[in-house]
């Protein structure tokens, strides 16, 4: 006899359902936690992250109707909460030197009065020096994907207990996709402050894949999955890396006799340690 389901659903049914409200209840405590970004808060984040948290909260938008846009819809709850963690932070942060800021004036303004100094002295302030060490981090930011100054805790009770240090750091996938590193190394995800390989598809599109074999995700950096694939390689007829290291193509006895740079340049034997074509020696 054919088993009834007590609430007249059917299972797939029932999963459906309390897989939709495990998730609506998620997306709402998330909600919940970005209500504190006014509008001029997020205007202050890095506008990568700002573009990041826009693009998945209009992803968030649309309610999942199956089992599987359930599962896709999580994943992108949690890139989305990755992001808003790292928003959040940085808003606490800007409140907090925004507080110190206003106590800064103050100060200066009564030594000011005091000394019957006006003058420059305080137009110097952190809002400068942050844009200043912003604007040093351009070229890491275009190569690297580290765009934003690292702020330093350098006491916990002096009114001047941060500074900005002099290395940059990534505060969005954003800011990482669209560098090199991510064109070149597949490093299009951001994690603790770097750019990293955190997905198999972001190695398949990069230069890394296509000229060196690197075309899987191990330990944040894409690497050659087996011989075959670094056969496949250009890197193989080009150098004669055509055997698979630990985290690139290395050279091989036979890739060194067959590759170009035997040819050209007589570099036709195996050197261990570099793990390249070398001349005799």
């Amino acid at each position: 006899m054919k088993a009834v389901n007590p609430t007249g659903g059917t299972p797939y049914r029932d999963g459906l359902t309390a897989a939709q409200e495990t998730y609506a209840a998620e997306r709402a405590q998330a909600r919940r936690r970005a209500a504190v970004l006014t509008s001029f808060s997020r205007q202050r984040l890095p506008r990568g992250l700002r573009t990041e948290l826009s693009a998945l909260e209009r992803q968030l938008d649309d309610a999942p109707r199956t089992l599987d846009d359930v599962h896709d819809a999580t994943e992108v709850l949690g890139q989305y909460e990755e992001a808003l963690a790292v928003a959040l932070d940085l808003h606490a942060e800007q409140a907090r030197q925004d507080r110190q800021r206003s106590r800064r004036l103050l100060r200066g303004a009564a030594i000011a009065l005091a000394l019957g100094v006006v003058g420059g002295a305080l137009a110097y302030g952190p809002a400068s020096r942050y844009y200043e060490k912003r604007a040093a981090c351009a070229t890491a930011c275009r190569e690297r994907g580290l765009c934003a100054p690292r702020a330093t805790r350098l006491s916990d009770d002096d009114a001047l207990s941060y500074e900005l240090g002099s290395n940059c750091i990534a505060t969005g996938s954003a800011d990482c996709r669209a560098s090199l590193a991510c064109a070149r190394e597949g490093r299009c995800t951001a994690l603790a402050g770097d750019c990293i390989a955190g997905r198999a598809a972001s190695c398949r599109a990069s230069l890394a894949c296509a000229d060196e074999g690197r075309c899987v995700v191990a330990a944040g950096q894409c690497v050659p999955w087996d011989d075959a694939m670094c056969r496949r390689a250009p890197v193989c007829a080009r150098e004669g890396r055509c055997a698979a290291g630990m985290v690139r193509c290395v050279a091989s006895a036979a890739g060194c006799a067959a590759a170009t740079v035997c040819r050209l340049e007589q570099r036709c034997h195996v050197d261990a340690t570099s793990g390249a074509c070398v001349r005799a020696p």
